[in-house]
């Protein structure tokens, strides 16, 4: 009952009056400006989602850019053995002159080894270790393969133009680890994770 604490009705008349003053400001806010508010605010979200989602497309294609360029790297010093070996025959000026050919593009492809072997791990730690590994392991077969094709006589005749594969296909398991960790890093994270989960459902 009110009267009896004036204490108690002085609190109850000033909360009956904010509630009525909230109401009345509330009444006299127009439709079109809530309608317009609402809209407004969704536009805003729009936009953010739009640039969120266009940043994440731009993040895989320039990942996806760089794993291609690296494992295109490796492929080109997978290339040498045959080249050295394929080199002009003829005087010692030919031979200078070759040298100094497949020396300068081969520093390059090296540059580009060290570079990518670098660079890679900006983009996935995981990646970065796979592909440390190719590029060791290549290295190890094609550096040995170059230094056994540098000895050897140039391939001048048609028939020595076919030769038979230098080892390189032991480099298979290397690329294939490196391509498995590029592929997966470049999905998203809930389909990243469903291969995950697939994977070990199919190895148990």
């Amino acid at each position: 009952m009110i009267g009896s604490d004036p204490k108690s009705n002085t609190v109850f008349r000033t909360r009956t009056w904010k509630n009525r003053h909230v109401m009345a400001l509330t009444a006299t806010v127009p439709v079109e400006i809530t309608v317009a508010a609402i809209g407004a605010a969704a536009s805003v979200f729009a936009a953010a989602s739009s640039v969120l989602v266009t940043n994440v497309k731009e993040r895989r294609n320039r990942k996806r850019d760089t794993y291609g360029q690296a494992f295109r790297a490796v492929a080109m010093y997978k290339e040498y053995p045959y080249i050295i070996r394929r080199r002009r025959g003829g005087d010692a000026s030919i031979a200078a002159d070759e040298r100094a050919r497949i020396s300068v593009e081969l520093q390059k492809v090296q540059e580009d080894l060290s570079y990518f072997t670098g660079w890679v791990g900006t983009e996935s730690p995981r990646v970065a270790s796979s592909y440390r590994e190719l590029v060791r392991r290549t290295r190890e077969i094609v550096g040995w393969q170059m230094h056994e094709a540098w000895l050897a006589e140039p391939n001048t005749t048609d028939l020595g133009m076919n030769m038979q594969d230098l080892g390189l296909q032991d480099l298979a398991p290397y690329e294939e680890r490196f391509l498995s960790a590029a592929s997966n890093n470049l999905v998203s994270t809930p389909t990243r994770w469903w291969r995950q989960m697939s994977n070990k459902s199919e190895k148990s």
